[in-house]
Formats: structure tokens, C-alpha cells, sequence
């Protein structure tokens, strides 16, 4: 049996990513914990960034980009104080980082790159708004869980459209 893993395998894996926490942040509108579904997203962010960054033939600087989005994508799961703040700012850039890199490589992602960017930003304010107590936020974590469906829903974009263009790449090869 041979398999043939592509950066099609590894985007599916973005997919995942954003999947799980989709479901995790539809788990906390219903007011239920997801910490296993937030693990499996980090999980699968962390290894689709690695395995991009370890794609045979890919450029230096490439490979870079997607290390430094691994990078962030664990500094942003470490304790790095008391409080929790960097961690939801760090949070936020992982996925803005692929979206960078892909476009970089000259894929047409910059409407969902803008979408996401946007989205991660909205959402990582409401993590710290909803941190140090804002008066309206913290009395209405839903908007967190909202704005963190709206990122995910980002990250899934990006992910499922770079997967159809490896997907056309793929087939063009054939």
C-alpha cells in the first residue's frame, strides 16, 4: 500500500483544526465544557504547521513562515504568566500567519486572509474584554463564543480553500 501524502493532507488537517473548535465554541454557547476539542485543535494546527514546514523542495523562507506559525501556535497553549492575557492575544495569530505564507506563495487567499484577520481580531478582543472584567462582556460570554465561531468559521475557509487548490494542482499533474 503506498500513500501519497500531499499539502492536501495537511490542509484537511486546517480543516479539522477548525472544525473542533467550532464545535467547542457551539459546546460553550450551550454552556458545556470542550478543553478535549480545544486539545484535538491545537493538536491538528500543530501538526499541519509543522508538516507544511517540513515539505520536501519547499523554499527556506516558506519553511520559515510555517515554522513561525507553529511557533506561535504553541506559545499561545503555554502558560506564560497569571494571567491568560498573551495567551488570547497569541491565540489570534497562528492562523493569520497561514494565511500570509499561502499568500506569499502566490495562492488568491487575501478575501479570506482580510475575513480572518479581522474575525481573529474581533475575537481575541472579546477573550481579553471578557478576562479583565468589561462591564457587558462579562455578564455575556455568548459574544466570546460568537466571535469565536466566526474565526473558526474563518480558519475553515482559508483552509478548505487552499485544500481545493492543492486539490486542482493535484488533478492539473495527472
Amino acid at each position: 500500500m503506498n500513500l501519497l501524502i500531499t499539502r492536501k493532507t495537511y490542509y484537511a488537517m486546517g480543516l479539522a483544526a477548525a472544525a473542533c473548535t467550532m464545535a467547542a465554541a457551539f459546546l460553550g454557547l450551550a454552556g458545556e465544557g470542550a478543553a478535549l476539542l480545544e486539545d484535538l485543535s491545537f493538536a491538528f494546527t500543530g501538526l499541519m504547521f509543522l508538516f507544511l514546514s517540513a515539505v520536501k523542495g519547499s523554499p527556506v523562507g516558506e519553511k520559515r513562515r510555517y515554522f513561525l506559525g507553529f511557533v506561535l501556535a504553541l506559545a499561545a497553549n503555554m502558560q506564560w504568566s497569571q494571567s491568560l492575557l498573551p495567551n488570547y492575544i497569541l491565540l489570534a495569530l497562528p492562523w493569520p500567519v497561514l494565511g500570509w505564507a499561502e499568500s506569499r506563495r502566490g495562492n488568491p487567499v487575501d478575501r479570506q486572509l482580510r475575513f480572518l484577520a479581522l474575525a481573529e481580531a474581533l475575537a481575541a478582543t472579546a477573550r481579553v474584554a471578557l478576562a479583565v472584567g468589561v462591564w457587558g462582556i462579562a455578564q455575556n460570554p455568548w459574544l466570546c463564543y460568537g466571535l469565536e465561531i466566526l474565526a473558526a468559521a474563518g480558519r475553515g475557509w482559508l483552509a478548505m480553500t487552499l485544500y481545493r487548490l492543492e486539490l486542482t494542482r493535484h488533478k492539473g499533474e495527472k
